[in-house]
């Protein structure tokens, strides 16, 4: 590569990262807000195995998890990959902050606290 194609190359990614620029800003005007996202567990989810990072006490390993709930805080999907994380697929649904306390108040859910 000689040194003007050199300079057409440096010029292009430039232009690359300003346009780039540009557009993270045009993306973060219509960020989608940070919520409190609630997550369930199903019939079969059971506390099985207990994360480096999470600290439980041996009793509570084996506990059915149905009837409970986790809440994250995040966009959807920002919540959605930290409970996949945390979970893996062993949990049941995502609920908004404006739909779930009609769902606690129908199902009783309890939220799981003290493991995540």
């Amino acid at each position: 590569m000689n040194q003007q194609d050199e300079r057409d190359f440096d010029e292009e990614r430039a232009n690359q990262a300003l346009m780039t620029e540009e557009h993270d800003d045009v993306f973060d005007q219509d960020a989608e807000p940070k919520a409190d996202w609630y997550f369930t567990f199903g019939v079969g989810h059971k506390l099985i195995s207990v994360c480096d990072d999470v600290a439980v006490s041996t009793h509570q390993v084996g506990i059915s998890l149905k009837g409970r709930y986790v809440k994250i805080n995040g966009t959807y999907d920002e919540a959605r990959l930290e409970m996949c994380r945390r979970w893996g697929n062993a949990w049941a649904s995502q609920y908004s902050e404006d739909r779930f306390p009609e769902l606690v108040a129908k199902y009783q859910y309890v939220e799981l606290t003290g493991l995540v």
